[in-house]
């Protein structure tokens, strides 16, 4: 009897030793905020002809073609502080009939230009309506082989 009170006293006293090792355990450290990247707005393109320019609303009316219903279709395009410039000098530099190529996104419902370039047609120099004639010198005769 008493070797069982003894093993009982000795499991009780090696719990009691190992309780303040149960509860000395640090806390799981707490996950920090991870701050993810704001999603980035989905770009789209379009090519066309300027109809319309509004320096007073920031915005522009293009004509182009969709080519998912192969109709001509008009956008109009609002210009903000972000918006780059290509080959012009701002709004103040786009006139109506100028082609221009334009990277936009969709904001709360408008269509916010992010870059518009405006292409410029290179024109080619006319011909001569007929070429110039000129005298050629006649080619010398080969030698005779004798």
């Amino acid at each position: 009897m008493k070797s069982k009170l003894s093993v009982a006293v000795l499991t009780g006293i090696l719990f009691l030793s190992f309780l303040p090792l149960v509860f000395s355990q640090q806390e799981a450290p707490q996950p920090q905020a991870v701050e993810l990247p704001a999603p980035e707005e989905e770009v789209s393109w379009l090519w066309g002809e300027v109809k319309a320019v509004d320096p007073a609303a920031s915005s522009l009316t293009v004509m182009y073609m969709d080519y998912q219903t192969d109709e001509e279709k008009e956008m109009v395009l609002t210009i903000d502080a972000r918006t780059q410039f290509e080959v012009t000098n701002g709004l103040s530099g786009i006139k109506v009939g100028d082609t221009a190529s334009i990277d936009y996104a969709v904001e709360g419902g408008r269509n916010v230009a992010r870059n518009i370039s405006i292409e410029t047609i290179e024109v080619m120099p006319e011909a001569p309506a007929q070429p110039e004639q000129t005298e050629k010198e006649p080619l010398p005769a080969a030698p005779k082989a004798e």
